[in-house]
């Protein structure tokens, strides 16, 4: 169905992205406060990884509501919430003994002062959710039913295992918001079709038809904290979602990515609001101080992003200014800046920061294992030309070259399948990760992934005649062209470059590990990707490995 179909095109997206580097003035007088003792955790699904939402994509770090949270604060904050998480991954995740990676997400848990938890919506929206829609309106739940009465045992699970790991929490489940509008992919045509001819539903009426089913999911941890009091606290992201919708029908579409699914920069904005006021009304957070480091991120922003543009910062600052509320600051910094393209040439990376060291001597590893969904795909690449390099400034480089032999059966898959459904499907993606794109410009494309996250592909020429004709005609068709072919022996290698930096090992049983930060690292806070370096490995050699739990993929380089 499209939304299983649209899983498995967000796992490709991601899958080109697994590796991203992220880069990065209201109130000068805030003093800064350290309460990095305070350490904020985010488990859960894809809308707390915040890697799918904010946009432009480098701005992951003043966008994605963790991230927020953590530096208005001034809390440490660590994320280890994954993308496509169901409640039984959720708890499988957290049920292991020990770490194995420079994750060290069991030790985070055993750490944190206040754990939140974005879950449950995948437990619905990952089987087939649009079949469920019918039946609910005739009043049958008895399919959706038995998946939540799983999802409350999943619940109870979590919530016992992170209690047996840190009593001590606080722990804050949100609710799932409604992200159903007229359009939305969410419900598939044949169902849209019957809701308007057969019911007589508008569009205004659409809304109401998601409500159904994600008021029955969220009830499940209020019935869990009837059965089992102040077990946990719910932000109630839903509530405040519903409310923005029914003041304004058209905040809806603001407040949702252009994927249908998640949060959009201003979605993340809203859930930073509700947690950052549930934290407040907690005693863990102090509101002024808060308000204040916040209108100073959004102020930055606008002149990272903004300048040159028709956003009237000045006005736009001094409103700012003013405001008393986050809810305030959202209405005014997204009101200004709504259908406004970012000028992202702007955007500077964060640079060195205190604590930041990098290798002592140059390092140079060489893959000796690539797994991915669990499978062995060594095969693929030529293992003695993939590497990964690490220099004494702070710069690295990863190269996977694709088997010559490999690459000639690609070739001759690639010149036989039709483009035209996957241009389709990730043009919403490319343009919310790099505002102002389209994916058939291919050259333009590779070039933003290459200056924003480090990504490219060694050996697309643009300057081959070859190559040349088949990225003319994707600009002008979308497609290949009817008679594609390849240059000969061409040869392609998926590359990253970019900042890295070398950090202790936090978990109880590092055994030797380190932590390399791929990205830029935040005094406070970490990168998307987290490499683990065995100083020593089963084999007595330095190793270096590479997870990316979504994708369950494993690659390991020795020395």
């Amino acid at each position: 169905n499209l939304k299983r179909k649209n899983l498995i095109m967000v796992c490709v997206v991601c899958a080109c992205l697994f590796l991203i580097t992220f880069s990065a003035c209201c109130s000068e007088t805030n003093e800064k406060k350290d309460n990095s003792e305070i350490k904020i955790l985010a488990l859960g699904d894809s809308i707390a990884e915040g890697i799918l939402g904010p946009s432009p994509l480098n701005e992951r770090e003043n966008y994605s509501y963790l991230n927020v949270l953590g530096q208005i604060n001034g809390f440490t904050y660590r994320n280890r919430a994954i993308s496509g998480h169901q409640s039984r991954q959720l708890l499988k995740y957290i049920s292991v003994d020990k770490d194995e990676t420079a994750y060290a997400t069991i030790t985070h848990i055993k750490t944190a002062d206040i754990i939140v938890i974005s879950i449950l919506g995948n437990d619905l929206l990952q089987n087939s959710f649009s079949n469920f829609i019918l039946p609910g309106l005739r009043g049958d739940f008895t399919e959706v039913d038995k998946i939540l009465k799983k999802s409350y045992e999943n619940i109870d699970g979590i919530v016992k295992r992170i209690n047996e790991l840190n009593s001590d929490a606080t722990l804050i489940f949100q609710t799932v918001y409604n992200p159903l509008f007229d359009g939305s992919t969410l419900i598939n045509e044949s169902v849209t079709k019957k809701l308007k001819e057969e019911y007589g539903y508008t569009a205004k009426d659409m809304y109401d038809v998601g409500g159904l089913m994600l008021n029955r999911l969220n009830h499940v941890f209020y019935e869990y904290l009837k059965n089992n009091p102040n077990k946990f606290v719910i932000a109630d992201v839903n509530a405040k979602f519903d409310a923005l919708y029914r003041d304004d029908n058209s905040r809806l579409e603001r407040l949702i990515y252009g994927d249908c699914i998640h949060p959009s920069s201003e979605g993340h904005a809203v859930i930073t609001g509700v947690i950052q006021e549930k934290l407040e009304d907690l005693g863990l957070a102090e509101h002024k101080y808060a308000v204040d480091n916040y209108k100073e991120l959004r102020c930055r922003q606008l002149g990272n992003l903004y300048s040159n543009t028709s956003v009237n910062i000045k006005k736009t600052k001094s409103a700012i200014k003013t405001a008393e509320t986050y809810n305030e600051i959202n209405d005014i910094y997204f009101n200004a800046t709504n259908d406004v393209l970012p000028n992202t040439e702007k955007i500077q990376p964060i640079g060195k920061v205190d604590g930041e060291t990098y290798m002592e001597e140059t390092a140079e590893f060489t893959a000796t294992n690539i797994e991915i969904l669990g499978r062995g795909f060594s095969w693929i690449f030529d293992m003695q030309k993939s590497k990964i390099k690490f220099n004494t400034d702070g710069t690295f480089k990863m190269r996977l070259e694709v088997d010559s032999n490999i690459m000639k059966v690609l070739i001759a898959l690639v010149e036989s399948v039709d483009f035209g459904y996957f241009i389709e499907f990730l043009q919403p993606y490319i343009n919310e990760l790099f505002p102002g794109e389209n994916i058939t410009d291919v050259v333009k494309t590779l070039k933003r992934l290459k200056n924003d996250v480090g990504l490219s592909i060694e050996g697309i020429n643009p300057e081959n005649k070859l190559i040349k004709n088949m990225l003319d005609s994707i600009k002008e068709t979308g497609s290949l062209p009817t008679d594609v072919k390849f240059p000969k022996n061409m040869q392609l290698a998926l590359c990253l470059t970019g900042h890295y930096s070398v950090h202790e090992d936090e978990s109880e049983n590092g055994n030797g590990r380190k932590a390399i930060y791929v990205g830029n690292y935040t005094q406070n806070g970490d990168t998307f990707l987290i490499l683990t370096y065995y100083e020593n490995n089963e084999n007595n050699k330095e190793g270096m490995r590479i997870v990316n739990e979504m994708l369950n993929l494993d690659i390991y380089f020795e020395k």
